[in-house]
């Protein structure tokens, strides 16, 4: 599954959406850096849970967008790696 959702009876739905910011013309998911896209997929709610994998800067950027939108650092679930 590159980009979709997946809804479990009773409990959530997870949505994935790989972002690369130099994806190659074959590359089929979000393009560009992930704070580009994050307004738009949150879409002003706070009632829900992020997750954020990547390197660093990234990771960190992308928490401290959601924070300044309102959300709770303890919905913000988070792996870096560099």
């Amino acid at each position: 599954m590159m980009n979709g959702s997946v809804s479990l009876p009773n409990i959530l739905t997870f949505h994935y959406l790989p972002t690369l910011s130099r994806g190659g013309t074959d590359w089929q998911g979000l393009r560009g850096y992930v704070r580009e896209h994050v307004p738009r997929i949150v879409h002003g709610h706070t009632d829900m849970q992020a997750y954020v994998c990547g390197l660093d800067k990234m990771v960190t950027a992308n928490r401290e967008l959601l924070k300044s939108l309102g959300w709770d650092r303890k919905s913000i679930r988070y792996e870096k790696y560099d």
